[in-house]
């Protein structure tokens, strides 16, 4: 038997040679990784959980979850095995950073952690996290493609920590490492936000909404951040409801008749700033669905607002669909 067909919502199956399917672990809201070897089948699901974890299902009671190697309140991106050795690269997302861990699979044991400093494993629009993992040939040694605030991707490798490429160059003098923070919305939630402040003193500072709706703003090379701190102005990054990264259910807060609170959620970032004396003037900035939001929140509350700069942002809903 081999894996087949993950990825879709709460359809997840197991594809026998004579093309038989059985459908597995049906009280899923997503499975979006399959790893199937010696050890077992292992899967990237939810399973009636509010994140995504790693667990292991026994093919002959597909319907059931074996065990968990890895379950808590932080999703994991990506899994792959090693081709020689009982072991698995798991990607775990920690909030704005990434961790890769690896895992002997028999036992769901820990056997390390890597120590790329921070950043995240590379983002991109080919494929899930794992795409980014490579084995060496031996299977002892891993690959990741990682991304850091002040230097785009490069090759490390774990478990010596050592950086296999130099295709970027050394990053420029006086780029800032953002730091991880959050607020209280206007209905007490905590909302996620990742800023990149220069220093102590009030500047000028700009919300940047991201794209999605369903993303994140994470420790990752993005040149918009180091620009704007270039010139004296801080930067603020709002990982509004609805954003990924967080559970199933901050996921879930701005669907349909909620939008709107994602949007307050982001004129609340701007009050915060107003509010501690850390920003001189507000601005707001996005692209796609952070050009949304940038509209969004100068029509919710238009004095609160210095500037406003919104690139391919959705208008009118009717001519976007």
């Amino acid at each position: 038997m081999v894996a087949q067909s993950f990825g879709s919502w709460s359809e997840a199956f197991l594809l026998d040679r004579r093309g038989r399917l059985t459908r597995i672990v049906p009280r899923a809201r997503l499975v979006e990784a399959a790893e199937w070897t010696e050890a077992g089948l292992f899967l990237v699901t939810d399973a009636g959980h509010d994140f995504l974890g790693l667990a292991q299902v026994d093919p002959e009671h597909p319907l059931e979850i074996e065990r968990w190697l890895v379950d808590e309140n932080h999703d994991v991106l990506g899994v792959l095995a090693s081709p020689r050795s009982p072991r698995a690269a798991v990607v775990v997302n920690m909030g704005i950073r990434d961790e890769v861990r690896v895992l002997d699979l028999p036992r769901g044991s820990l056997l390390g952690r890597s120590d790329f400093g921070s950043g995240i494993v590379m983002q991109d629009h080919t494929g899930p996290a794992a795409r980014h993992l490579a084995w060496s040939a031996d299977g002892m040694t891993l690959f990741a493609s990682w991304d850091t605030p002040t230097r785009p991707a490069d090759l490390v490798a774990y478990p010596s920590g050592d950086r296999w490429t130099r295709v970027n160059a050394e990053p420029a003098v006086g780029l800032i490492q953002p730091s991880e923070t959050s607020y209280r919305s206007f209905d007490g939630l905590t909302i996620p936000a990742i800023e990149y402040r220069i220093d102590e003193r009030p500047r000028p500072t700009v919300c940047l909404f991201h794209g999605g709706p369903e993303g994140q703003w994470r420790a990752q090379y993005a040149p918009l951040h180091h620009l704007l701190n270039t010139v004296g102005i801080n930067t603020f990054a709002p990982n509004v409801r609805g954003s990924t990264g967080y559970g199933f259910r901050f996921q879930s807060l701005d669907d349909k008749t909620l939008r709107w609170d994602s949007v307050k959620d982001g004129c609340e970032a701007a009050r915060r700033l107003r509010r501690t004396g850390q920003a001189t003037r507000v601005g707001a900035m996005g692209v796609s669905y952070g050009g949304f939001m940038t509209l969004g929140v100068i029509v919710e509350d238009p004095g609160l607002w210095d500037a406003a700069v919104e690139t391919v942002g959705i208008a009118r809903w009717r001519t976007f669909f």
